[in-house]
Parts: structure tokens; C-alpha cells; sequence
């Protein structure tokens, strides 16, 4: 598994990226995919060299991040690519993650992905390479 991004809720992708610039002095634009099967918008932005920040707005009132936004909640979850998807989530599955759901992101060419509990309670994605 190989760490690809870091998620993080926040209330405009636009605003987010000009204050990352500030940090990077750099100016990010803000390049939003549309994710309809979760109902976000999302961005990602370089913050280190193979790392990347991915930035999530919500596109409506049924978004997915909905109810953790209004809890307060912006650290969202790790993102990991995988070679072989079944074999990580089994693998994952035996050492106490509890999966949560499967499902073909826009943000990944529509590649598979899922979402797991750590044993901790954190939430962690895992991509198809």
C-alpha cells in the first residue's frame, strides 16, 4: 500500500486552495471533480512529493460528508493505491478493518475503491492502481 493523499473536508475548495498557496507559495488552481454517487466536489493538490491533499466540498444537501461537516469534522480519511484491490481488502478484513463500502470513483478514472475502519475508528480509503 502506498500512501496517495490525505482528505479534508472543507467548506470551499476555492478558498482552501488559495490558503494552501500561501503555505507552498504557489498558486493551486482549483481543477473540481464531481463525484455524483457521493454527492462531493473534490480537488487534489500537490503538498509533497508523491502526496497529495484532497480537498471535499459538498455538492448538496445529501452529500456524503453532510453530517461529519456539521459535527465539526475536517480531517476526513487516508488514501492508499493498491496493485491488487481484492487482495488488500481481504488482507485488510483479517486485520480488523471494517469495510464500509465498494465503489468506482470519477476522481480515479472510475477505478474501484473502497472505504474501511481502522481498529482505531479512522477512516481509510484504498484505490485501485
Amino acid at each position: 500500500m502506498k500512501l496517495h493523499h490525505i482528505g479534508a473536508i472543507v467548506d470551499s475548495i476555492d478558498d482552501a486552495c488559495k490558503s494552501y498557496g500561501l503555505l507552498h507559495n504557489k498558486i493551486f488552481e482549483a481543477n473540481k471533480i464531481f463525484m455524483a454517487s457521493q454527492q462531493v466536489n473534490v480537488c487534489f493538490i500537490s503538498i509533497a512529493n508523491d502526496t497529495l491533499l484532497e480537498l471535499i466540498e459538498k455538492a448538496g444537501e445529501n452529500s456524503a460528508i453532510s453530517r461529519m461537516q456539521a459535527k465539526g469534522f475536517t480531517f476526513y480519511h487516508l488514501g492508499y493505491k493498491v496493485q491488487d484491490f481484492e487482495k488488500s481488502l481481504a488482507e485488510l478484513g483479517e486485520k480488523n478493518f471494517k469495510h464500509l463500502n465498494t465503489f468506482y470513483s470519477e476522481a480515479f478514472e472510475n477505478k474501484k475503491c473502497a472505504f474501511l475502519f481502522s481498529p482505531e475508528m479512522h477512516l481509510i480509503e484504498i484505490i485501485e492502481e
